[in-house]
């Protein structure tokens, strides 16, 4: 008797892709790269750039050059929610910067505090109820 269990990444990655394959228009959700090879930011790293288009709104992702898939439509809104949901949750631009490692005195962490903020009304004009939001969330933490 084989007993195959799996890890919880693993049943996370499966249960997020499979909740896109049943959600009315996500279906065919890809996201592009815009460039044929990797580009630099202004803080010097080199990673590939994709973008999602999800009714009106764009979704930017970013991965390093060693990282040779395509990342999913999927886990890219559920990355999206859990940056939103991880700022939203705490009690201030302190609390999040404390708990995640930045210095409350950086305007540059701050600046990363107010972007993850302004994910919520873009979750919400792509067409993402708040029950969503949080369960992709959830299944982004745990992949």
């Amino acid at each position: 008797m084989s007993t195959d269990i799996k890890p919880d990444h693993v049943l996370a990655a499966e249960e997020l892709e499979s909740y896109f394959a049943r959600r009315a228009g996500w279906q065919n959700l890809k996201p592009t790269m815009p460039y044929a090879r990797p580009i630099v930011d202004s803080e010097q790293w080199e990673h590939r750039l994709w973008l999602l288009h999800l009714n009106g709104e764009t979704f930017e992702y970013k991965t390093g050059i060693g990282i040779k898939k395509a990342p999913t439509a999927a886990q890219i809104i559920a990355s999206y929610c859990r940056d939103y949901l991880d700022a939203r949750d705490y009690d201030g631009f302190e609390d999040w910067a404390g708990n995640f490692g930045y210095d409350s005195d950086s305007r540059k962490a701050e600046t990363i505090y107010r972007k993850c903020l302004a994910i919520g009304p873009k979750l919400g004009n792509a067409g993402l109820a708040r029950d969503e939001i949080k369960k992709l969330a959830e299944l982004s933490r745990r992949l």
